[in-house]
């Protein structure tokens, strides 16, 4: 989880791993923090047999109690993940979660990639599945800019039960890899196209992906499988529906707001931007072009786009007032 932090950290097998988590546990127990409650082991999948580190989810509140308990271990920080070489040479990972997303992240983390490959499969409904909760991603009517998120659930059941998967199989564990795989593509909204390079897929997430061990071997799976006809992706509109009857929000009418204030706003903006301070001072660059676009924009309420809009302002005229005025306040300065 935490990447190559270490320069040579070595892998370890089931034995080592089981001994290094034993010790690390009693170390905890030890100093009053109890697995289940204040952290907790990530599962791997049953037939993994080799380890680059043990990843442990961690209440953000106990992370500096945790650096103190190994405080004579060389450890690094990266983003939510603290890290530390045990003997020198085995990685373990601490993932510092917030306590109100530590039952989510649970279920994000096990069983390798599996939270990303449901996450994928939420893309059916234009949803994100994270270690924080999961998400309805608004978008601009003609779907080419995300403008907003809303938090949907974090009840993993109902999530599940959403996604068409099911949470009781989840619960009993799986023992290899093509369980996982068949546990995901299980789902009636599961399509190749949510996970393969192309239209739902850009070529950012997928190389990113193709570094993945668990995700690469889900790639070579679903290649096995029989060629069948999918359940064609839902449109927008009726999936935001669909999530509202489902989870009891009221995503619709956030989207209708959202969309509104987005396209007054690209509208605001063709009325100015900074490319206008530009055409017209060319001599301006950077802070100075940014410090004209603040000025105008506190001079005539920028923020509130539709009384900005309403109001009848030449905006040449007004950005030459202003180079005017500026000229004359600096050489005011130079004759005080």
């Amino acid at each position: 989880m935490g990447g190559n932090l270490f320069k040579s950290p070595q892998c370890m097998d089931k034995k080592i791993y089981a001994e290094i988590k034993k010790y690390i546990q009693d170390m905890l127990i030890y100093h009053g923090l109890e697995c289940g409650r204040e952290y907790v082991f990530t599962v791997p999948v049953g037939e993994k047999e080799t380890f680059n580190d043990i990843d442990i989810l961690l209440k953000s509140s106990y992370s500096e109690k945790v650096k103190w308990i190994f405080n004579d271990h060389n450890i690094v920080k990266n983003d939510n993940v603290f890290s530390l070489l045990f003997l020198g040479i085995y990685q373990v990972d601490f993932i510092e979660v917030r306590p109100e997303n530590f039952e989510m992240s649970k279920i994000f983390f096990n069983y390798n990639d599996m939270g990303n490959l449901i996450g994928r499969l939420s893309k059916h409904f234009y949803m994100k599945f994270t270690p924080n909760g999961f998400y309805m991603v608004i978008y601009s009517e003609d779907r080419s800019r995300k403008i907003n998120k809303y938090f949907i659930s974090k009840d993993i059941p109902s999530i599940f039960k959403f996604l068409d998967i099911d949470y009781d199989r989840y619960l009993k564990g799986f023992d290899t890899y093509n369980e996982v795989f068949e546990f995901i593509t299980s789902s009636k909204y599961f399509d190749v196209m949510y996970y393969k390079k192309g239209i739902h897929v850009n070529s950012k997430s997928y190389s990113r992906d193709l570094k993945r061990k668990t995700y690469v071997k889900f790639l070579k799976y679903i290649d096995t499988l029989d060629s069948k006809e999918r359940l064609p992706r839902i449109e927008y509109l009726e999936a935001i529906r669909k999530v509202d009857m489902f989870f009891g929000t009221n995503v619709e009418e956030k989207y209708k707001r959202d969309v509104e204030n987005y396209k007054m706003g690209m509208l605001a903006n063709s009325k100015f931007n900074g490319n206008m301070i530009k055409e017209m001072f060319p001599y301006k660059e950077g802070k100075a072009i940014g410090d004209m676009v603040l000025r105008f924009k506190k001079m005539f309420d920028f923020e509130n786009k539709e009384k900005f809009l309403n109001r009848d302002i030449d905006v040449y005229m007004e950005l030459s007032k202003m180079e005017s005025l500026g000229d004359i306040s600096k050489n005011m300065e130079r004759v005080i």
